[in-house]
């Protein structure tokens, strides 16, 4: 279930201290639950070097950063990125300078929110835009893509995940109890 900026941004900050450990490698096959997000990272690593991305991109959902740096030592590019989570913005803006990156370059933006993204504009375009586990939280999916896309170079790329609602049908995991109680009974009264 979608659920506000507010929300969100709130359930983000409080998750932040932890939120390294979705993309360590090691925990990746061992962890309790599923580590779609290294996986995720894995493929876009491998998109970036196939099809030769490179110079300034975008990380919407950027997180604690730990993800953007891992691509930022794999491929030749200049990283952007923004969050909707102050909390998240502070650990991210360190993991970069702990890096050797630019936390400049780092921005509390709502991809939903049309009067944050003028703040982007003065920076775009961008040969390639990241939004990964963000779509399932954003109220408003059109206004999001459309301004991604308007950040894009005329061949830029967007790389942009969603949630497979029937896919959860079958994983037998906290996706499944949401789209079970939220999608599927969303109608049926409280009294069943």
């Amino acid at each position: 279930m979608v659920k506000t900026s507010k929300e969100v941004q709130e359930f983000y900050d409080g998750a932040s201290k932890n939120y390294h450990k979705k993309y360590d490698p090691t925990k990746a096959l061992t962890t309790d639950s599923y580590s779609a997000d290294r996986f995720r990272l894995d493929i876009i690593i491998q998109r970036f070097k196939e099809e030769s991305i490179s110079g300034k991109i975008i990380d919407f959902g950027v997180g604690d950063g730990v993800a953007a740096k891992t691509l930022y030592e794999s491929v030749d590019i200049d990283s952007w990125a923004c969050d909707i989570s102050t909390e998240m913005i502070k650990i991210c803006k360190n993991n970069f300078k702990l890096s050797g990156m630019n936390s400049n370059q780092i921005l509390n933006v709502d991809v939903a929110d049309n009067k944050q993204f003028k703040k982007l504009n003065i920076v775009a375009p961008f040969n390639a835009a990241i939004c990964l586990g963000v779509m399932p939280h954003v109220p408003n999916v059109k206004v999001a893509l459309k301004n991604i896309r308007s950040l894009l170079s005329n061949k830029g790329r967007a790389f942009i995940s969603f949630r497979n609602s029937l896919f959860s049908m079958f994983t037998m995991n906290k996706f499944t109890h949401d789209f079970i109680v939220n999608d599927l009974l969303s109608d049926t009264s409280n009294d069943i």
